[in-house]
């Protein structure tokens, strides 16, 4: 997912906002789980991605916990 996203933002027009709620919240939304998820907010899961300014992935957290790999 971290690849669509660069590929989105450095391919497209849409601005980096835009391009993350296509990958987050939008499917979320189309799925119909995005009370639970697909955004930040409280009482959401808290599965996260950072990403650094190049948009690859720092860390990963998975309901607000910090995943290894």
């Amino acid at each position: 997912m971290d690849t669509m996203v660069r590929t989105m933002f450095q391919s497209t027009s849409a601005s980096l906002p835009e391009v993350v709620r296509m990958a987050t919240l939008t499917p979320a939304q189309r799925t119909g789980i995005d009370s639970k998820t697909g955004s930040v907010a409280v009482g959401k899961q808290a599965d996260l991605v950072v990403l650094d300014k190049s948009l690859n992935v720092q860390s990963v957290y998975v309901s607000g916990k910090e995943a290894t790999f």
